[in-house]
């Protein structure tokens, strides 16, 4: 912020990117430094912000000004922000950081109830996209994108509402079958669409090249 500032007569990243005429329908990612015009600008450019907890909590980048934002009608996707600064892909993680944050933070566990997390989850990532016409709920009409759920998990038993158990409970683990537009790729907790052996194979291999690079610097 600072860097941009200095280089932009003090304003802040979301005001440049207002004057530039970017900001419009944009995705913002994490979101952690921001001022009350800069809300209101991301709500009146109909933007998105994409919060990404457990990045944020990794580096201390600080927390998300999420209540207020959602307060202002802007839209809130969830992200992890990759490997790189999360050393994880793992949106179940994200899903339950992102509400103990903001319970934590404005001290009330009645904020952010399970109900808006799944939907940062999953219709509002489509929206941040405008393909919520097509994808991110389960509706006649749109594409059959379906995560199964082991209903006889033990982490997820009792159940006593779907939302909760979704927003709190659920891990990777408990993913049994994932639908794509239909089609079937993961199948009682089997990919069917990469070779793992040989995945894993490459990423290793790519791993000792990243690490013998950082070596040699």
């Amino acid at each position: 912020m600072q860097l941009v500032a200095k280089r932009h007569g003090g304003r802040t990243p979301i005001q440049v990117l207002a004057d530039t005429k970017l900001l419009r329908r944009s995705v913002l990612a994490h979101g952690v430094h921001l001022s009350d015009d800069d809300i209101a600008l991301i709500a009146s450019n109909s933007a998105t912000v994409v919060h990404c907890p457990a990045s944020n909590f990794k580096l201390a980048s600080g927390v998300a000004r999420i209540l207020d934002l959602q307060r202002a009608g802007v839209n809130i996707a969830l992200g992890t922000d990759g490997p790189a600064s999360g050393n994880d892909l793992d949106l179940w993680i994200a899903i339950r950081l992102a509400g103990y944050m903001q319970k934590t933070v404005a001290k009330d566990p009645s904020v952010l109830p399970a109900v808006d997390l799944v939907r940062m989850a999953t219709i509002n990532g489509a929206k941040a996209l405008q393909l919520d016409h097509i994808i991110g709920s389960l509706e006649v009409g749109k594409r059959a994108d379906l995560i199964v759920l082991d209903a006889d998990s033990p982490s997820l038993t009792p159940s006593f509402e779907p939302h909760t158990t979704i927003a709190t409970c659920v891990t990777r683990a408990d993913v049994r079958h994932v639908l794509v537009d239909g089609q079937i790729v993961v199948r009682d907790r089997e990919c069917l669409t990469i070779d793992r052996k040989s995945a894993i194979s490459k990423v290793r291999a790519l791993g000792k090249q990243v690490l013998a690079s950082v070596n040699k610097n």
